[in-house]
């Protein structure tokens, strides 16, 4: 990291109060087969995960999440 780089540092137990109001959320258990997998968010951005493993997701109702086998190594 330099010094154009922030790094935002949360406390799970206190992550709610980080999310906007105007929107309804839903929390989802994502389960990750065996290998890399791409966790999509929308348009926005991606997440590559090694399973098997289940990771738990809270986002916005309208939101699209979506996971496929990872492109990347």
């Amino acid at each position: 990291l330099n010094s154009n780089t922030k790094t935002n540092k949360y406390n799970y137990k206190n992550s709610d109060k980080y999310l906007i109001d105007k929107y309804d959320y839903i929390t989802k258990d994502v389960k990750v087969g065996i290998g890399k997998h791409q966790i999509t968010f929308g348009d926005l951005g991606f997440l590559v995960i090694e399973g098997p493993n289940t990771i738990k997701v809270k986002t916005p109702k309208q939101l699209h999440v979506s996971i496929i086998e990872a492109y990347l190594k």
